[in-house]
C-alpha cells in the first residue's frame, strides 16, 4: 500500500535530532528555553517577520490573535471561508464572537475579498500551501484585522495583521505538534507572548488573561531539526506534482489538477504532501477512498467543509456554494519524500484503471 503521507524522518534529521536532546536533557529546561527561542528567530527570518511566538498548536494561536482582537480592539464579527480549518470557525464561536461564513474564489480555495462581508476581523485560509501576497493586501483593505491561517505554508511577505503556522504531525515542516504566531505588530506581539505564558509578561507574576498553551523544548527542537532539510522535500514535491499534473492534464478526461489561476502560487512552501485533485465522480466513491482497491491510500477534502446545517454552529453563512461543491470533489494524491518513479507509475495507472471503470 503507497501510503498517502510520510513524515520527513532521515537519519540525518535523527543524529541532529538526538543531538539537541541530549541538550535538553543536560539542561533539565523543558519550555521556555534555547530552543523554543531559536526557532522563534529562524521562523522569524525566513518569513521576514519582527515577531514570532512558539505556541503548542496552530489553534491555540488563532485564539490567542482573537482574544487580542476582542479584548484590546473591541471587535466582535469574524469572517471566514465555507472551505477551512475547524478552528477557523469554532475558535471564534467560543470566545463569544459572531461568525460570518462566505465563500472561496473561483480561482483559488481562499477567501473570496470581491464579495466583501460586514467583520471586523477576517481569517483567510491558504488552503494547500496556496499564498499570493497581493491577494492577502486586497483584505487589508476591507477589514480592520486579517489573521492569515497560513498552516500549510509560509512565504517570505506576509501582509496580514498576524498569521498562524502549523508543525503538526501532517506538515512537512513538522514537530508532531506545534504552532507559531507571526505579526509585525508590537501590541499583538506584547498580548499573545502573555496571553500562552499563563498571562505573565514579566517574570512568574500574571498580569493579564491567559492560559498554558507554550511550545514545549522537545517539539522546538524537532521542528528545528527538520528546518535544514526543507528545501529537498520542497524540490522532490514539486518534481512528484508535475508528474502528477503532466499525467492528469494528457491522460485522463474525467480529473482535474487543482491550480489557481495565478500559478505564480507557493504550493510547496511548508506542504509537499498535498495534490489535490478535483474528481468529476460520485461523492461516495470520493469517501470510500478513491484508490483503495488498487493499493494507492487517499484522503477526501469533505473534512474542510463547515458544518453550517449542525445544532453546534451558531454562526450566519453569507455564502457557500463553492466551498460545499469542492469539499465534496477534491482527494489528495500520495506525495512526500520516499515517493519514487515506480510509486508515481503506480497512483497513475490506477487513476487510469479506475477511469476506464467509471465509464
Amino acid at each position: 500500500m503507497i501510503k498517502a503521507w510520510k513524515p520527513y524522518l532521515s537519519e540525518e534529521r535523527k543524529r541532529l535530532f538526538k543531538g539537541y536532546l541530549d541538550e535538553i536533557w543536560e539542561s533539565g529546561i523543558l519550555t521556555n528555553g534555547k530552543f523554543c527561542r531559536l526557532l522563534e528567530k529562524r521562523i522569524a527570518k525566513k518569513c521576514n517577520v519582527k515577531c514570532a511566538v512558539a505556541v503548542a498548536n496552530a489553534t491555540v494561536g488563532i485564539e490567542a490573535v482573537l482574544s487580542f482582537c476582542k479584548e484590546k480592539l473591541g471587535m466582535s464579527t469574524v469572517v471566514t471561508q465555507s472551505l477551512c480549518y475547524a478552528s477557523d470557525w469554532l475558535i471564534p464561536q467560543r470566545l463569544g464572537m459572531k461568525v460570518k461564513i462566505a465563500d472561496i474564489r473561483k480561482d483559488a480555495a481562499v477567501l473570496d475579498y470581491e464579495s466583501a462581508v460586514d467583520a471586523d476581523v477576517a481569517i483567510p485560509v491558504w488552503l494547500w500551501g496556496w499564498y499570493n501576497a497581493d491577494v492577502e493586501k486586497e483584505y487589508k483593505k476591507k477589514y480592520q484585522f486579517v489573521l492569515s491561517d497560513m498552516a500549510h505554508c509560509v512565504e517570505e511577505e506576509v501582509n496580514a495583521d498576524a498569521a498562524v503556522l502549523s508543525f503538526h504531525a501532517v506538515k512537512m515542516l513538522t514537530g508532531g505538534e506545534g504552532g507559531m504566531i507571526l505579526t509585525n505588530r508590537k501590541d499583538v506581539y506584547e498580548y499573545v507572548k502573555g496571553y500562552v505564558n499563563l498571562g505573565r509578561t514579566r517574570g512568574r507574576r500574571c498580569e493579564m488573561n491567559g492560559n498554558n498553551y507554550k511550545m514545549s523544548e522537545i517539539t522546538a527542537a524537532f521542528v528545528l531539526s527538520g528546518m535544514d532539510f526543507l528545501g529537498e522535500q520542497i524540490e522532490h514535491g514539486v518534481w512528484i506534482y508535475e508528474r502528477y499534473y503532466d499525467f492528469v492534464e494528457n491522460q485522463l478526461e474525467r480529473w482535474v489538477m487543482y491550480i489557481p489561476e495565478d500559478e505564480q502560487h507557493g504550493l510547496w512552501s511548508f506542504s509537499g504532501y498535498l495534490c489535490p485533485l478535483v474528481v468529476d465522480v460520485p461523492r461516495e466513491i470520493v469517501e470510500g477512498r478513491l484508490l483503495h482497491d488498487y493499493g494507492v491510500e487517499t484522503f477526501a477534502g469533505y473534512s474542510r467543509y463547515v458544518p453550517t446545517d449542525e445544532p453546534f454552529f451558531n454562526g450566519e453563512v453569507i455564502s457557500d456554494r463553492l466551498g460545499k461543491w469542492l469539499s465534496r470533489h477534491v482527494v489528495f494524491l500520495p506525495c512526500h519524500y520516499d515517493m519514487n518513479r515506480e510509486m508515481l507509475n503506480k497512483v497513475c495507472n490506477a487513476l487510469k484503471e479506475l477511469e476506464e471503470k467509471l465509464k
